[in-house]
């Protein structure tokens, strides 16, 4: 998953003049022969919200996909489907209760970790502890004014079994709300005297009343924000597919000429994954939830998309790659629009299903299409790639890749954390936008490319003849064809789990596509994936947020390991 394009609520995301940005930007504003952008989808979805499957947009179409992204009715101008929660985007000061609560706690002699037991309130007590930590860390409101309150009804409570002359225990601790309110007046005091502007709905603080005031005008209008009502959900989506570095290399020193059998190659495969990907998750749900009732699920007919095809990276490496924009509105079988039924939680959790998809059609495309030779599977990178590509050449074309790896060490050995496969991922990400440069106004043509690859190979003395001319030297464990079923639970087990206790279905399935040959069919797959969690998982009957490929699978390694 790239993004989320919110597009409702300004404040869920980026800005609405920045979403916009990146929509047109996708729609191949300044289009040149190295991007290309397309209409997905099918069905009656696709008929009501205008696109056109299979076609190649037009300057004139960007308003159709934006109004689709955006959640607009072309045939009304009004937003469809808007739910509306409460502002969850309120944030007030962490130290100041945080500091109540730990001294009140220090004085009886108890840890703040023991004063709840749910999932909720434990979860907040964590984020407002490491709100504290940081310096003028916030929380959100309703976190803080949840642990508060529930201190202060115990208080209550107690008070009133006492009049009833019940025999009750006193709560553990008592936090003052004044006291509260009079640190964090003090907060945003030494925020002001350090220099730093103090407002409430553009008006600077008064700060000649005492801090208990302060604290009190900050609380009430953070809690009428918090209170306020506020359109919710997620107009669309976006999808990035990314073509392997050996590929993207091999498009650009064939002849020019076949240009467009390798970009229609990759549209093909993305094409294939989108269709069913969206088989999977774009249906609805009707009915209510409570009161003993569970809303079910609806078939959608069809969906609506656009793919934007670009061919080189921010450092103008070859690098094919797709984005693929989804509007979060889906046409049912009973002929009502919906939003896709689990908000977009099975789209999310299928964003690795559909990248190895991807390489998966891919690789068996480009075979057929006589593109390249073959593929083989690399150990050292866990990477399918163009068979005899020549690591060093490929390293040449990989500048980005180089930058953000090494950035990517030096915040590993900056923090000291756990490695793990996800943390790695939020790492990548981070250094990416840091040292990576910006989508460049210059849009390069395909021509563009080649000859910066070509001058780049010159200047370094490599000759590209050969980037493909490495003999597979690959011993029977490098195979994935000849893994035993043992082999199979173990290599997704531990690529993929890690130190994670547990995974969904539809994880450990990408899992298998990824590492799976392309020459393999449904069955095959479908039967490793149903052995690699016989014998490497515990199956639990809890599912995570979203109705498909969701159950959760516990590693048995990890399992044993606690």
């Amino acid at each position: 998953m790239g993004y989320r394009l919110a597009g409702i609520d300004p404040g869920r995301s980026l800005s609405r003049r920045a979403q916009e940005a990146q929509v047109d930007y996708r729609l191949g504003e300044g289009r040149v022969d190295s991007r290309q952008v397309w209409f997905l989808g099918s069905g009656a979805t696709a008929a009501q919200l205008e696109y056109r499957p299979g076609e190649q947009l037009t300057a004139a179409d960007g308003a159709i996909v934006r109004e689709a992204m955006f959640g607009i009715d072309r045939r009304t101008g009004l937003r469809v489907r808007i739910n509306e929660e409460r502002n969850r985007h309120a944030r007030i000061a962490a130290a100041p209760f945080h500091t109540v609560l730990t001294e009140a706690c220090t004085e009886a002699g108890i840890e703040p970790t023991s004063l709840w037991t749910g999932r909720n309130p434990t979860a907040q007590l964590r984020a407002v502890a490491n709100a504290a930590a940081r310096p003028n860390g916030t929380i959100a409101f309703r976190s803080v004014a949840t642990l508060l309150r529930s201190i202060e009804f115990a208080w209550e409570s107690y008070a009133i079994g006492v009049g009833k002359g019940e025999t009750v225990d006193p709560p553990a601790i008592r936090v003052d709300r004044d006291e509260v309110l009079r640190r964090l007046g003090a907060h945003h005091r030494a925020l002001h005297e350090a220099g730093s502007a103090q407002l409430l709905d553009g008006v600077e603080l008064d700060f000649t009343l005492h801090d208990t005031d302060i604290g009190t005008l900050v609380w009430d209008h953070t809690a009428a924000d918090a209170a306020r009502m506020v359109p919710t959900g997620n107009a669309g989506y976006e999808l990035t597919a990314t073509c392997p570095k050996s590929f993207s290399v091999a498009a650009f020193l064939d002849a020019p000429e076949r240009r467009e059998d390798w970009l229609a190659t990759v549209r093909d495969a993305v094409t294939d994954a989108t269709d069913e990907l969206m088989r999977r998750v774009a249906h609805g749900r009707t009915g209510h939830e409570g009161d003993g009732r569970q809303a079910t699920l609806i078939r959608g007919d069809g969906y609506a998309a656009t793919v934007s095809i670009e061919s080189y990276s921010r450092e103008l490496d070859p690098h094919l790659h797709a984005h693929v924009m989804i509007p979060n509105r889906v046409v049912c079988v009973d002929g009502v629009e919906r939003t896709m039924a689990s908000g977009g939680s099975d789209l999310v959790n299928h964003a690795w299903w559909f990248q190895a998809e991807f390489e998966r059609r891919l690789r068996a495309l480009s075979v057929e299409r006589q593109l390249v030779p073959g593929w083989e599977f690399d150990a050292a990178s866990w990477q399918w790639e163009v068979a005899g590509a020549d690591p060093e050449i490929m390293a040449l074309y990989s500048q980005a890749q180089a930058l953000v790896r090494a950035a990517t060490l030096d915040d590993l050995e900056a923090d000291g954390l756990a490695v793990s496969r996800d943390r790695l991922t939020l790492l990548d990400s981070r250094a990416k936008r840091r040292v990576t440069q910006s989508k460049s106004e210059q849009t390069l043509t395909w021509d563009e490319v080649r000859h910066r690859m070509l001058t780049r190979a010159y200047a370094r003395h490599v000759d590209v003849r050969g980037a493909f001319d490495r003999p597979d030297t690959r011993a029977d464990w490098q195979r994935p064809e000849t893994w035993s079923p043992s082999d199979w639970a173990a290599t997704v087990d531990e690529l993929f789990c890690q130190n994670k206790g547990a995974e969904i279905t539809a994880r450990i399935e990408a899992a298998v596509r990824s590492l799976a040959p392309h020459e393999w069919n449904e069955a095959r797959i479908t039967d490793t994936v149903r052995t690699v969690i016989t014998r490497a998982f515990t199956t639990g009957n809890v599912r995570a947020r979203g109705r498909v490929g969701t159950l959760t699978h516990a590693s048995n390694r990890v399992l044993m390991a606690e």
